[in-house]
């Protein structure tokens, strides 16, 4: 009697573990395809804003904005010399349909099959001379960031990272 009790429990711990490892077999993959299009839709909210706030000092010579970046995933660049903020990130989760070329106000948005994998790129482009820290050179961005925008005269717009 004692045996069959233990054997019973042996079952049950067993199937139980089956059935976690089953849900989390099934579950991990769909929770990574939200994390990304929450990814997508954080960073794109974010690219936004910074156009906004890049808008707001067009008021004149010396106005000056400070915000916040925060970038958890991919390439996020922002390119002084081809006056330009891109981001890319590479993904398995089909967020998009592959080649097809969106606008979103000032956002172009592609996305790409790449092999097994697909690409989410978005791309912000200026009118104005982007200087990053007084440069024409470019920043990659991954983390936390306090930003400087201040309008130097003349279309020239200076982004200063602390």
């Amino acid at each position: 009697m004692k045996g069959q009790t233990w054997v019973s429990a042996a079952l049950y711990t067993a199937l139980g573990v089956v059935t976690i490892a089953l849900v989390l077999a099934v579950g991990m993959p769909i929770l990574e395809d939200l994390k990304d299009k929450n990814t997508v839709t954080q960073t794109k909210d974010l690219i936004l804003d910074f156009d906004e706030v890049i808008k707001e000092t067009f008021e004149g010579a010396g106005s000056q904005r400070e915000f916040f970046i925060d970038v958890k995933k991919g390439d996020f660049v922002v390119d002084g010399g081809s006056d330009e903020i891109l981001w890319k990130m590479k993904t398995k989760a089909k967020l998009m349909e592959p080649g097809v070329e969106l606008d979103e106000g000032n956002l172009k948005i592609r996305f790409d099959e790449i092999g097994e994998e697909y690409e989410m790129n978005v791309k912000l482009e200026f009118d104005v001379d982007l200087k990053i820290n007084g440069e024409n050179e470019d920043k990659k961005l991954l983390g936390r960031y306090n930003v400087l925008v201040k309008n130097k005269g003349g279309g020239v717009i200076d982004i200063i990272f602390k």
